[in-house]
């Protein structure tokens, strides 16, 4: 079972038609109305895209084959004005799909079957499907987010229509926030005895979440977290440690490149892990929201 993204964002004037129109018919789609090719492989549509849209060719084709990829059960998430539906793949594939005027007047010509929940808000959704919406395609993969995805479905659906699995404290980084995920770091470095100077959270720069002081004196720390597949390198970290400052590097990929300077600590999923089960007490609502799925 994979899980996907697609975003409502087609030429249609009234977008809430559109959801309208695709919740009442069970299905799910992109436009790209000009192909029209119903044979299950990548060249066909890749020669009907360069054959009609001479710019957005590859939008297109990535968009289109990855609605042909598409199996039954799968499930897919999607949002209209800050509203979070799943939707469920159902028999009916792309290969299978009969286009009528109205999937052309509302641009809407590849898609696939699909059963629809709404899901309601961001708090109720993992963090990965929230952060896959950031990219600009159409329609893409959202990895490492299948089982929480079942368990959103089958809350939601009222039945058990996808088996689960046990899931682990290491799963929790898939159904977080960026937000919720700094705010954990935060508070861990908080409870190791780090204040933080409020005016430079938030700042103008990508390279560090904030400034942060150590509860002697002693040094400055420079935290920069990352979520997603994104990775960090202690070579560009070297800088802030001047003085004897130190830096925390946090990405939830474990990508890290790292170097030999003994001022730069490379933070674990495993040892956030064990912060997020030791102090629950202090944890945000919407963590715990998660953490109730794993145990």
């Amino acid at each position: 079972m994979t899980v996907w993204r697609v975003q409502l964002k087609t030429d249609c004037a009234d977008r809430n038609e559109l959801l309208k129109f695709c919740m009442n018919n069970e299905i799910i789609g992109v436009g790209w109305m000009k192909i029209r090719t119903k044979e299950d492989r990548y060249d066909m549509i890749r020669t009907e895209a360069q054959a009609f849209y001479a710019n957005g060719t590859k939008g297109a084709i990535r968009a289109v084959n990855a609605m042909r990829q598409m199996q039954t059960r799968d499930l897919i998430w999607t949002r209209l004005d800050g509203v979070y539906y799943l939707c469920k793949v159902g028999e009916k594939l792309w290969k299978d799909r009969v286009i009528t005027a109205e999937h052309e007047r509302l641009d809407l010509c590849n898609f696939v079957s699909a059963k629809w929940l709404k899901i309601g808000t961001e708090d109720e959704v993992p963090g990965k499907a929230i952060a896959s919406f950031r990219a600009r395609g159409s329609v893409q993969r959202v990895r490492d987010i299948e089982e929480i995805s079942k368990r959103v479905w089958n809350a939601k659906w009222g039945n058990k229509d996808y088996e689960t699995v046990q899931m682990s404290i290491r799963d929790i980084w898939g159904m977080l926030s960026a937000d919720e995920t700094e705010s954990l770091v935060l508070l861990y470095l908080q409870n190791k005895g780090y204040y933080i100077y409020a005016t430079t959270l938030k700042r103008d720069t990508s390279e560090i979440e904030c400034v942060m002081v150590k509860n002697d004196g002693s040094h400055l720390l420079f935290p920069q977290i990352k979520t997603g597949n994104t990775g960090l390198s202690g070579n560009d970290y070297n800088k802030f440690t001047e003085d004897g400052n130190r830096v925390l590097l946090f990405a939830t990929s474990e990508n890290y490149d790292k170097n030999t300077n003994p001022l730069i600590e490379y933070l674990t999923k495993h040892e956030m892990g064990k912060f997020v089960l030791g102090r629950r007490e202090i944890l945000p609502k919407s963590v715990l929201h998660w953490m109730d799925e794993i145990i």
